[in-house]
């Protein structure tokens, strides 16, 4: 049995995914992580995979740019689709401070400029998933 995250999950492209995987891939575990902005609804997620009980699908509200918890979901995955993004440019509109915040801490703090996500990446090679 594989685990696939998928970040972004509660979209419309991700939440499409997931279905496709539940069905596709039955012997397969299915994460998804979304932080339910204005593009992502847990409405669009499998019924089963809301409850909280089901052995194989399993939603976390969360954000891509908190590594802890990316760091422990990347760790428990085999697969990880990274599709969670800001989408629509009026997103900076509303909360442009989140943005740039957002932006701000998916950066190395040495100024190399890479995201949190491929620090990630890099421990998935390192540990024989990538």
């Amino acid at each position: 049995m594989r685990t696939i995250l998928v970040t972004g999950g509660a979209g419309f492209i991700g939440a499409n995914l997931v279905h496709h995987l539940a069905r596709s891939y039955p012997e397969d575990r299915i994460v998804v992580l979304d932080l339910l902005t204005y593009a992502g609804s847990i409405e669009h997620l499998p019924q089963e995979m809301l409850q909280g009980r089901h052995p194989r699908l399993r939603f976390w509200y969360g954000n891509v740019c908190n590594a802890a918890l990316v760091d422990m979901l990347v760790n428990e995955a085999d697969v990880v689709l990274h599709l969670a993004a800001f989408i629509q440019g009026t997103a900076t509109i509303g909360d442009h401070e989140y943005v740039v915040r957002a932006g701000q801490t998916a950066r190395n703090m040495d100024g190399r400029g890479l995201s949190i996500f491929f620090s990630h990446i890099e421990r998935l090679r390192a540990a024989g998933k990538a």
